[in-house]
Order: C-alpha cells, then structure tokens, then sequence
C-alpha cells in the first residue's frame, strides 16, 4: 500500500498513486466539458466525448428508427439485445443459414452451470477447481452473430490465425470501437475453441495519429497491442475481453502523453490473433522437481495429486509454513479461507497471477529453468506490499506445476558460484552479493531494468581478442542473385491529398531471378536465368540442389599442387606465420597452408592456424537490398520441408540475414550485399574501371557490353501482368513512368533501352526482362568482388564471413592493433557503466535568430549587420576514438580524491577513472551556460514519460561521468559536493592506429564509395561498442506445426509473424542476457567527445567573444553573431 503525500489517500500500486497525483494535485486532467464538468487529458478525448454524449444531432438506429443524443447509448442499444428489429433480422438470417443451435445442449450447459453452482454451495470451505467458470455469455448471446468472420491469415492448417474487424465510423474512440466489437470477438475465441480446447490470443488495434508542425500535418500509424493471453474452456471469455481491452486503452493513453501533440485520427481496424496452445498446465497430475533442483533444497513442491490447485497450495505453503509434512497439503487446510482467489482458474495460467498479486496485496515473483536447468525470471511483480513471495514454474512435457521456493539464494548459487557460504540474490537479474548492503546498493540501478538472467564473461574468458583467423581464407564459392517482378495495380480508397501518407498502388510479385556462382578457381557454371510463375519455389530448388554440389566438394579436400620456386623461396624464408604474424616455435612449427578446393599455395602458416582454416559450412548468397525487398519474395518458400531455418533478426520487422540449411551441417546463408556497400548499383558501377568488369566480359561481347555497363532502365509500372512478357517491343517512353518516385526516364535512356532490345535481337519484353536482370546480378558479382579484393587486401579478412560491415570492421579492429579488451565480470560494474550512457547533444537553444548583412541576396543596410555562423566538428566521434580509453584491469577504488586532484589529472596518464559524483550549479553561472548547459543528463522533459538527453541548470545527483569531463566541469565553475563511487582501469591510445589507418586510406581513396567505406569502418566501431544487448530479440522461423507448437507453448512467448502456410516467425522474449560488449568503451567516446564540443564552446568561442554571440542550435554549432569589431565575420 502507497499513500499519497498530500491528501493520503492510499492505493494499491504505484501507477494508481501517479494518475491520481496527475489528476487530482497536478491538474494534468485540464479540459473541462463545459456540459457535464467531466475532465480530460488530452483535447482530443474531450472532442470525441462531446461528440458522442452532448452532440446535438440526434443518431438514428439502422434497424428499428429509435433516436438517441448519444452514441454510447445507441451502442448499448445494439449490443444488449434492446433492439429488438436487430434480433428479428439476425434470427432470419440464422433460419435460412441452417445455424440453429440445439436446445438439448442449451439444456445440458445450463443443468451443469446449476451443478457446479451447487457444488460451490455444498464445499464452500474448499476452492472450485475453476473458478471461473461462470456464465460469460448465454448461447442466445453468441447467437447474435451467424458466421465468425473468415481469417485474413492462417498457417500450418489453420492453427494459428488472424482476423481483421475493420472500422467502418472514423469518429469513434478506441474504447467506442472495442466496445463495438465485443461480441464478434468473443465469438471468434469462442469458435476457435469448439476446434482446439486452449488457446493463446491477443488483439492489435490500428491506428492513425496525426500532429500539427510547422512543415504541415504529420500522419503516423500506430498499433497498440496486449500480450497473449491463455484461454481455456471455462476461461470467461467477456472479462478476459475487458481487461485486454483495458490494456489497450492505458496503452493508448500511455502514447499519447508519451509523444505529446499526436491525436487519434482514426481507428483502421481490430486485428485479433488466434493461436493453437497446448499448455505446460498445472493439471492433477504431480510433477517431480528434476534430481539437481531437489538436491538443494530450496524448493518446497506441495504434493497435489488429487487437484489442479499448485498454485494456492504454493502459495499457502509461502505464507503459512508447516514444521511438519510441508509437503502434504493437509498442511494448509486450515488456511483455505484466508486468501481471495475469486476469479482465479485453477489451473492457474501466468495471466492471472498479477490478478491474485493485486486481489491479495502479495507481490510473487515466478522462476522458471531452461533445459541445461539454469534458473531464470518469468515474471517479477513490481507491487509495492510488504509480503513478497517466490515461486518455481517446472514444467514437463505437456504438463505445468508450481513450486514454493523456500531459498532463492540455495537455488540459484550453483548456476553463479562453486562456493556454499550465503549469498544475497537480486530477483531481476539473480546476481549474487556477499552482502545485504551491496544487494541494495545493487538494486538502486537494476530496479528499472526488464527482469532476465543476467550472464557476464568468466574470468577464464573475460578478454576480447581475434580468433576468427579462418577468416582471413578466401571463400571459394559465393552465389549473386536478384529477383525481377510484376507490379500488379492494388485498389484503394483515395486518401486526403492535403495531408501526408501512404498508399499501397501495387503488388510486386515474382515472376523471375537470376542467379550466378562465383569461383575462386575460375569458371564454374553459367548464370541460371529462370521466367515463371513458380519463381521462387523453383528458386530455392535449383540452389539447393547447387549447395549440395558445393558441399560435396568442401567435404572432399585435394592436395596442395607442387610449389613453384618463389613459393618454396616465400616458405623458407618466412619466420612469421602469415596468418596470425606469430613468430614459428617449435611446439608450432611452420607448415604450407593451402586451398583445399584450387590446390593453390596460401602461405607459411604456424600449425594452430592450418588447423583452424577449414572451408566453411555456408554458402553465401547476396542479394542487393536483401533486407528491405528480396527477403520479402521468396522467404515464404523456405518453408516447403521441415529442414532447420535460422535468422539474425536487425529488428522484429527486418532481418540481416536467415540461412536455410540443405544437409545436417551444411546452410544456405541469404546475406545483404547493401550492408556492405551501402548505395545503389547505378552509383556503384560508376566506381569501377572498365577493365574491372570481369564477369560482364565473360558472357558479353567487347561491342555490345559498353551498352550494359551503366544501370538499365525498366518499365516496372508498365510490367502489371505476366500477359505484358508477350508484348514484341518496348512500350512507349510515358510508360517508363515511376508513380512511386514521380520521375520520367530521359529520351538518352529510352534510347538506350531501345538499343540494347535492338542489337540483343530480344523478340519480347519477358527476354528484356531476362537480360535486365542477368545484368543486374553480373555487375553485382563484379561490384561485390572487387569489393572482396580490397579488404582482403587492406584488411587481410574476406567479408563474406561476415552478416554487415560493422561486423568486418570490428575483426578488422581486432586484427589489426592485436589488442585484448577486458569486459566486465561484475554486472555491478557494467550497471554502474549504463548509468554513465549519453549520447550525442542536439537541440535548440534559443529561439530565433534572423541574420542581415552585405552577403545577402536581401540585405537591409539600414538595419544592424548580424550573421549566423555554421560550424561542425570534422570527425568528432574519430578524435574521440584516437585518445586514451579504457583497456583493463578494472576495480573499484577510493572514493578520496579531492577538487585539486581532479584537476591535476593527466587526460594521458596509464590510469583512468569513472567517477559517480555529486555536482552542484552555481546561480552564479545561470545565465553565463544558459545556452549550453554543462552536465546533461538522462530525464524525462515536462509533460513526457519517457526520457530525452536534456541539458539543465540544476545540480546533478549520483552523476556517472569520465574524469576528463569532470575536469572540465570543474574548471568552468561547478562544484563537486560528493564522490559516490570510484572505478579505476589502466588506459592507452590503443584504438589510434587503427583510425589513423582508415583515415589515411580514405585520403587515398579514388572514388566517393571507397571514402565513405573507409569512413565507415571508423564509426562503426564506435556503434560495435555501443550496442545495446538488452533490446535484442530472439526470433525462430518454423516450417513445421510442431516447432510452432512449442514455441508458442513456452512462458516467454511474445508473438508470431504468419509467412505462409508452411512458415511462421515466433518471436520470444529472451530468458537470459550475454553482456559480452565493451560498453565502458563507448560511454568514454560519448563522454570524449562532450569535452570536445564543450571546450570549444567555453574556452574559444566564450573566451574569445564572450555575451557578443549566442549558440542557436547544438548538435553541430550555429551561432548568432552582431556585428562589432571584435566579432567581424
């Protein structure tokens, strides 16, 4: 229980204790309707509710004419059975749809509705076994609607469908709006469940949001959802209605003071998903904790072997222990009554356990194992009480059981440490502490975090250095392909042209690819050029079938050829391996390392390494914007047999890659060739030499390949059918139109097209379509390998061993300065290090700023001469990267350091520090920072829940910074108060060489593409560092019921993606968290790079023109500057 402060009025949690402090004391709720006095948040929801309470225009009925001033009223007229034409039309249309439904099983349900009530009655000192089971809506009720409405998705059989209610009122409400569909829902889940006896479901609901700016009107679409709820037969289906349609709406409202300024537009529709489950269900059946659990006896499992109730037995085993059998449950008899479980089932689903959480005032924690038996969190209440209870999920093929968990800390303590002496234990993350104090202290940071088993680098494996030399072996075999479309016209309603949107016009459906494999050794197979309505199933046929092939010719090694004499010369005198550049030792001789597909010579390379170069269990296929386009053509093919398919997924809507196996350890890997080259193929072709297109050359005569060495263009609006591959020639120039981008092709490139159709002798637009896309994939293979050439000349790694190009960089990194970063084993540490994550400043800080002087085209002479001035720092993150960071040895230190010590540190001393302090703002310096405020911090702005970088003038409270910045802070005049805490490590410049080099290939560089290439192997380092493991997803593509099944059948499934009938993505929430990143790194460059921009500001442009200027806008500099003789332009 939480009381409010001012009045002391008391609340259950503390969201309700928020709302009322928004609502009651903040006057949050200030639009008032002037009719009826009722508040509101947002002006939106006080315009819908005069609309449908106090609109003065009267709402008809459809079916029976009666009137009413309010909409809500005529909704409760519809739904309710008042309307009684409604009634009489629908009981018409069940008659001639023959779906009467017998009076004996109205009959049956209602005599065993009156049993389960009299047994209720009669046992009143015990609980039912459900419930729940209570009378949600009558037979007549269900009546109302004849037919459930025909999915618009469905996978494996129809398992697992989705239905789309579409809204046919734009002035409704969300909650208008699921109040309307209600009962057709209701029907859904009820028709799905005479099919399966359990379901998981949840609902979508789409909607358009708009926000007046400055540019115009903003449209954003916004889908707001519930998570999946367990549905069973005695489940009540109307309440379980409300409360998902209660989420919704607090999710809604949520958003909507989140983002400040967007309104509800309009509601598109109800999305209801639908998913067989068969449940892990603590039935009467008895489960036995596995052997390793019991043995520490932590757990107390209540044997029920005559009931389904585990979870009030656990329960009351937690709240009222036995001395004696505290595993029989005659134990706890006694206490039936003291504990509210009105609306509970038994058996319990997840679900419901918040529902008994807040009925009780008892905050239960559940814990669940993985198959290797390490424990994890599967729901952690956030309930502010005083009781706080723990419970174990095991489950055991189709069955579920509750556990009472009498010691986290025994039960936890083998997976964390060796050693048996007492631990405290966090129940978020299940890190162990020596002591309570640092079990608090720990708390402090990891409150806010999302609860999962937190695991950190042991400190056998705690440093991170190269290991993939394997990657340094050419790849022999890498497939190119591309997929050409028509785009079939789609019909849609015409939206508003007055304000911003999007608008589906058409339908890309394959109707051909080409793909072309190249070979290190030389020629291989031609291209396979393939036209047909099957494309992509024959697709991912033919390269199977290729794969295989390959596979057998990694598996089946030749011998090295003999070596030439500069060979046997490179090898007798190599000291160093040519792989790793370690010195030959006799415990790692010298041997010839060779490709064992060309029989070619590499190298003299040290045993370790020839062991470790092994011809890889992928072949790579790259597509140009795999990602964003082709993933989408021929994905839904992967899921044809029940072989293993996997993806690494970038978000829950793309993918980097997925990869398709075709034997037990051999994949087709489907890679993105834009992660790498980052630009179209029109922009790429221009950065080759002509004597670089060796593939273009092998298929193409000297005369006609000038025509094909530049982008061709195609008719893709024209190309709507596959009848359109018959047409004899090239359509008119106006049918070369691009509605999607509104651009025509020019006469020079409709003449080239037509000279190509001309000297190729092609006889149809479907050959012209062949041959586009035949050169399209030869001048990728051409681009991509040029591409391999430079890196594995410059980098000595082969890219495609790798998903994107922050990947290659990083080894590259790695590779290079041969240097061992060492990650943190302490979470604390790491916890410590998150609190210190800023990222870069960008905002306004004054308001308006007009210039006037002789450099403008309107310039007033008569008015006084003022200039804005645009400056930016040139590689800012770059210098960052090139000073002292952080390499290892991390502890935590004496929190003695004084002002003046501070201020003597070295920015190049071996020793570093991370400081958590305490910092005051002087008002003396108010108005001297106004424009840029030092220190910024992490908040959430007025009138925003969620947190923006903000600089402020107030003083900073347990302040995570790096001392260079401290430094500086000090030095500008704000105070330290107070040292938290003290993290030490030794620091070098390690990462400069590595910048440096890129940098210096990037002056060297003969094209824009090489300069942002090499730029990019720079920042994305940066990122590499950056990268936040907790927001990874963890998604599985099934191509078989059974894999769906148990996926969906897990605690921590989320929601499902429908492909096709044969493939399905699950995506889970992840149960553990791997922290193997070097975060320390990236806070230092963040914080780095802060002292760079702020120096700049104070110490030169301050220094030198003082209150003469004003910083307008920060993220990159822009200055408002009067004109005077100190600050002349």
């Amino acid at each position: 229980m939480v009381s409010c402060i001012v009045c002391g009025k008391g609340f259950n949690t503390n969201y309700n204790l928020k709302r009322h402090t928004l609502q009651v004391h903040e006057k949050k709720y200030s639009h008032q309707c002037p009719d009826c006095s009722k508040k509101f948040a947002q002006p939106s929801d006080l315009k819908r509710h005069k609309d449908s309470v106090h609109s003065a225009e009267k709402i008809v009925c459809e079916f029976c004419g009666t009137s009413f001033t309010r909409r809500d009223n005529l909704l409760h007229h519809l739904n309710n059975g008042n309307c009684q034409r409604k009634l009489q039309k629908e009981a018409g249309k069940r008659k001639r749809l023959d779906l009467t439904i017998s009076s004996r099983k109205k009959k049956s349900q209602l005599s065993t509705s009156a049993e389960n009530s009299a047994a209720v009655l009669e046992n009143s000192t015990t609980v039912p076994e459900n419930s729940t089971t209570v009378p949600e809506n009558s037979d007549d009720d269900l009546e109302k609607i004849s037919l459930p409405p025909k999915e618009s998705e469905s996978a494996f059989q129809k398992a697992y469908k989705s239905f789309n209610l579409p809204n046919n009122d734009s002035s409704l409400g969300i909650k208008e709006f699921l109040l309307l569909r209600k009962e057709e829902t209701v029907f859904i889940f009820r028709n799905e469940l005479k099919t399966y006896k359990s379901l998981k479901v949840s609902k979508w609901i789409h909607c358009i949001y708009s926000k007046e700016t400055d540019a115009g009107k903003m449209i954003k679409n916004v889908e707001f959802k519930t998570s999946n709820n367990e549905v069973f037969q005695e489940t009540n289906l109307v309440s379980l209605y409300d409360i998902m349609s209660e989420k919704i709406v607090k999710e809604s409202e949520d958003f909507e003071g989140k983002d400040s300024g967007w309104t509800l537009d309009e509601i598109l529709r109800l999305e209801v998903r639908t998913n067989r489950y068969s449940p892990f269900r603590g039935s009467s059946s008895f489960i036995e904790v596995p052997k390793q659990i019991a043995e520490t006896k932590a757990i107390i499992n209540v044997i029920n072997k005559k009931d389904s109730q585990c979870f009030m037995w656990s329960v009351l085993a937690a709240l009222y222990p036995s001395a004696n059998h505290p595993n029989k449950t005659s134990s706890y008899v006694t206490h039936l009554n003291k504990l509210n479980f009105d609306g509970i089932s038994f058996p319990t689903p997840l679900n419901e356990v918040k529902k008994f959480s807040k009925m009780n005032g008892i905050g239960i924690n559940i814990y669940s194992f993985e198959e290797d038996l390490k424990i994890f969190p599967l729901l952690i209440s956030d309930i502010v009480c005083e009781k706080h209870i723990d419970l174990l999920y095991i489950k055991n093929n189709d069955l579920g059981h509750y556990c009472f968990i009498k010691s986290l800390s025994r039960l936890v303590s083998k997976q964390l440490s060796k050693h048996q002496h007492k631990t405290y234990i966090c129940k978020r993350c299940l890190s162990a502490f020596q002591t309570e104090y640092k079990l608090l202290q720990h708390n402090e940071m990891c409150g806010n975090k999302s609860p999962a088993r937190v695991v950190m680098p042991s400190e056998t494996c705690k440093f991170l250095k190269f290991k993939n030399f394997q990657h340094s072996l050419k790849i022999p075999f890498v497939v190119y392909a591309d997929f050409e479309c028509v785009t079939m016209k789609t019909d849609t309603c015409c939206p508003d042209p007055n304000f911003s949107f999007t608008n589906m016009y058409e339908k890309h459906v394959p109707i051909g690819f080409c793909y072309f494999i190249s070979y290190q050794g030389g020629h291989y197979k031609d291209p396979v050029v393939y036209r047909g309505t099957d494309a992509p199933k024959c697709f991912i046929e033919k390269l199977e079938k290729d794969a295989i092939e390959i596979e057998h010719i990694y598996k089946n090694p030749k011998p090295l050829l003999p070596l030439t004499e500069s060979e046997k010369q490179l090898y007798d005198n190599a000291k160093n391996c040519y792989v790793c550049d370690q010195t030959f030792r006799e415990n790692n001789i010298k041997v010839r390392d060779h490709n064992h597909v060309t029989q070619k010579f590499n190298g003299p390379c040290c045993n370790s390494c020839n062991l470790a170069m092994k011809t890889p269990k992928f072949l790579p296929v790259f597509f140009h914007n795999l990602s964003g386009y082709d993933a989408h053509i021929f994905i839904k093919e992967l899921g044809y047999d029940k072989k293993q398919i996997n993806l690494i997924p970038n978000t829950e809507e793309k993918y980097i890659s997925f990869s398709k196996s075709v034997s037990n350890d051999f994949q087709l890997r489907f890679l993105d060739s834009f992660k790498f080259m980052p630009s179209s193929l029109e922009n790429l072709i221009k950065t080759l030499k002509k004597d670089e297109f060796k593939y273009m050359k092998q298929y193409f005569d000297s005369e006609k390949i000038d025509l094909l060495l530049r982008k061709g263009v195609f008719p893709y609006d024209y190309f709507d059918s596959f009848e359109k591959c018959k047409d004899s020639c090239l359509p008119p120039i106006s049918k070369f139109y691009n509605e999607l981008n509104e651009e025509a092709i020019s006469v020079e490139d409709y003449n080239h097209a037509c000279r190509v159709f001309n000297q190729f002798n092609l006889s149809n637009l479907g050959e012209y379509c062949d041959l586009y896309v035949k050169t399209d994939v030869l001048l990728l293979t051409d681009l991509f390998e040029n591409f391999r050439k430079i890196c594995i000349q410059t980098y000595k790694l082969d890219p495609c061993w790798y998903f994107t190009t922050p990947a290659l960089s990083w080894d590259a990194m790695l590779l290079k300065t041969k240097v061992a970063i060492e990650l943190f084993t302490d979470y604390d540490m790491l916890l410590f290090i998150e609190n210190g994550v800023r990222g870069g400043i960008s905002q306004c800080c004054n308001r308006y700023a007009k210039a006037n002087n002789k450099y403008m085209s309107n310039f007033n002479p008569d008015d006084e001469i003022k200039y804005l001035m645009y400056l930016d720092a040139n590689n800012l993150y770059g210098y960052a990267m090139s000073k002292y960071l952080p390499l290892k040895d991390f502890v935590w230190s004496d929190n003695n350091l004084t002002t003046q010590d501070i201020l003597n540190l070295s920015d190049e001393s071996d020793v570093g520090y991370i400081l958590e302090v305490d910092l005051d703002y002087p008002p003396d310096l108010h108005d001297k920072h106004s424009d840029f405020p030092l220190a910024p911090e992490n908040k959430p702005p007025p009138n925003c829940k969620e947190p923006r970088l903000l600089t402020t003038l107030e003083p900073k409270t347990k302040y995570v910074l790096h001392y260079s910045n401290l430094k500086l802070y000090l030095k500008l005049g704000l105070i330290l108060k107070k040292i938290h805490r003290v993290l030490k490590f030794f620091q070098s410049p390690w990462l400069k060489n590595y910048i440096d080099y890129n940098t210096k290939l990037r002056t060297k560089a003969v094209n824009d593409f090489q300069k942002d290439f090499y730029k990019l192997m720079n920042n994305s380092i940066f990122g590499k560092t950056m990268e936040n493991v907790r927001r990874r997803v963890d998604i599985r593509l099934c191509s078989t019921e059974e894999q769906a099944r148990k996926l969906i059948a897990k605690s921590n499934f989320n929601r499902r993606t429908i492909f096709s009938e044969n493939l399905m993505a699950v995506h889970l929430k992840k149960t553990n968290i791997k922290f193997f990143k070097p975060i320390h790194v990236g806070m230092t460059i963040l914080d780095l790079s802060k002292v760079l921009m702020y120096s700049f500001h104070y110490e030169y442009m301050k220094h030198r023109y003082d209150s003469k200027i004003k910083l307008m806008y920060e993220g990159c500099y822009l200055y408002f500057c009067p004109n005077n003789e100190k600050t002349n332009m």
